[in-house]
């Protein structure tokens, strides 16, 4: 795995910025200053060098999954919480039982509220990895999100294996173009369905 020096790792911001959401402020959210935070037994402290933009993350701010008379209410529930749940960065600080130590470039991605939107976070030491050499930290910090919804939803939900073949509509959407190398990786024959303009790329990922 990638690793930047150590001494560059643990450097410490004196305050760290840090995007929350704002019902008072015109686009919902807005930017802050916060003391550092520490690391902890079983979580890993970060420097954030690329976070990853999801729908999921303007969910709240929008409510357009609860009824409209609980969309204020939706909103008051995550006043002042961080934004975005998929990143990609540095170690600083790291548990002494784990396998990650300053400088180690890693990706992942934060519970709820924890906002990945801000130059430090604190994450859980399940739910990071190794960030891949053959990737850069904006490819890694897009892929979270994308990548775990098409593992789970074709790997452990449903078992796709060897031999069976798979209609993946919306391939070359942002879960899709992942869903058909995971698909392919699998060995599964993809039927895909995309624009004709996209119909190449998405053959390029292993459409069949």
């Amino acid at each position: 795995a990638l690793q930047v020096p150590s001494r560059m790792a643990t450097q410490r911001y004196s305050e760290v910025k840090k995007i929350v959401f704002s019902r008072s402020s015109p686009e919902g959210i807005k930017l802050v200053k916060q003391p550092p935070k520490t690391g902890a037994d079983d979580k890993v402290l970060c420097r954030v060098a690329c976070a990853g933009i999801n729908p999921v993350d303007a969910k709240g701010l929008v409510g357009d999954k609860v009824p409209s008379w609980l969309a204020g209410f939706s909103r008051s529930v995550i006043e002042g919480y961080g934004v975005g749940f998929d990143f990609a960065g540095t170690v600083i600080s790291a548990p002494s039982s784990s396998a990650f130590v300053a400088g180690d470039a890693i990706f992942g991605t934060a519970p709820p509220t924890v906002g990945t939107f801000a130059e430090e976070i604190v994450v859980p030491l399940d739910q990071i990895a190794p960030k891949p050499l053959s990737l850069s930290f904006s490819e890694a910090a897009a892929l979270p999100l994308v990548g775990l919804t098409a593992i789970q939803s074709l790997k452990h939900n449903n078992a796709l294996s060897q031999g069976e073949h798979l209609l993946l509509i919306g391939a070359s959407g942002g879960v899709g173009h992942v869903a058909c190398q995971v698909a392919k990786a699998l060995g599964a024959t993809i039927t895909a369905i995309c624009s004709d303009r996209n119909s190449e790329f998405v053959r390029s990922l292993g459409a069949d």
